[in-house]
């Protein structure tokens, strides 16, 4: 099950409402994130949160975008009629 970044920063800084999602997340399936998100991630880390932030991506399943995932994530997003959804998003 793909999870939106914010979940993951949420987690990593330590929100309780964000562990609890993403722990019942796991209880059902494996959660993967793209190469997308772990640059979001890296984008809004903090220098001190560098060791913790990179051992968690280290235990993510991440997966690459190809041609394909571009162009579903295209189509989805000019598909999707909520124009605040971002296409690293989609």
């Amino acid at each position: 099950m793909p999870v939106d970044t914010d979940i993951f920063i949420n987690l990593l800084r330590g929100e309780e409402r964000a562990q609890k999602y993403l722990f019942l997340l796991l209880e059902k399936a494996a959660v993967y994130c793209s190469v997308a998100t772990v640059a979001e991630i890296h984008a809004g880390m903090k220098e001190h949160e560098r060791e913790k932030t990179t051992e968690f991506i280290d235990g993510l399943n991440i997966v690459d975008i190809d041609r394909k995932i571009s162009e579903q994530a295209g189509k989805y997003r000019r598909d999707e009629k909520r124009q605040s959804l971002e296409l690293d998003d989609c």
